[in-house]
């Protein structure tokens, strides 16, 4: 999606919010503190790693010096970290698929086989 495209889309909805409004909107992080805003805005500009090793990125437009988001770009950006597309099992990565071989091999020597 073009810039202004993501404006246009960002701006048409409701539930604007700041950094320090949508970390208090998704609730407690760990320690039981409002996520920091500074979590929602790296969320923003580098994103988070998905399936298949891709990053998705929090729609948010810059108005001068601040970021915007809205509550529907939040609830689009968890939902596409919770589920993949067709209801498939999102695949393992190399090192995943490697630790779990590992352990497998580790419990197979374990029990003498």
């Amino acid at each position: 999606m073009n810039a202004t495209a993501m404006v246009e889309r960002l701006l048409g909805e409701d539930g604007k919010l700041s950094m320090v409004a949508a970390g208090a909107l998704l609730g407690e992080g760990q320690g039981g503190a409002p996520i920091h805003p500074a979590t929602v805005t790296r969320w923003c500009l580098k994103g988070v790693k998905v399936a298949g090793g891709r990053r998705l990125q929090l729609e948010h437009i810059r108005a001068g010096g601040k970021l915007i988001t809205t509550r529907a770009a939040i609830v689009r950006f968890l939902a596409a970290q919770t589920s993949t597309p067709d209801g498939t099992a999102v695949p393992r990565t190399p090192a995943e698929r490697r630790r779990s071989t590992d352990a497998a091999v580790a419990e197979l020597e374990k029990l003498g086989v």
